[in-house]
């Protein structure tokens, strides 16, 4: 089943429709694998719109604090929500 881009895109940019407060999972396939990440409606890195960045973790596994999470978790950040989507990334 082919992935519904808009419907993604629509999801990430309207966070009031995200099914957990302030947190959104994503996904990716990587060489046959799924690497997990999520979007964090809250403005960490003030350098960056929240939305465009994907913190890789599992949202389980998620620190108590910002300040762990800078710390401890990888993230990537792209210059668009368009960007974050052409590197493979879908709302799970």
């Amino acid at each position: 089943m082919a992935r519904d881009r808009a419907r993604d895109r629509d999801m990430i940019l309207n966070p009031s429709k995200w099914p957990m407060l302030d947190v959104l999972p994503m996904t990716k396939g990587v060489n046959g694998t799924e690497v997990l990440g999520v979007i964090i409606n809250y403005p960490v890195l003030t350098m960056f719109d929240p939305l465009n960045v994907v913190w890789l973790e599992n949202m389980f596994f998620l620190p108590s604090t910002f300040e762990e999470l800078e710390e401890t978790v990888e993230r990537a950040v792209f210059n668009s929500v368009d960007e974050l989507l052409n590197a493979g990334w879908e709302v799970n």
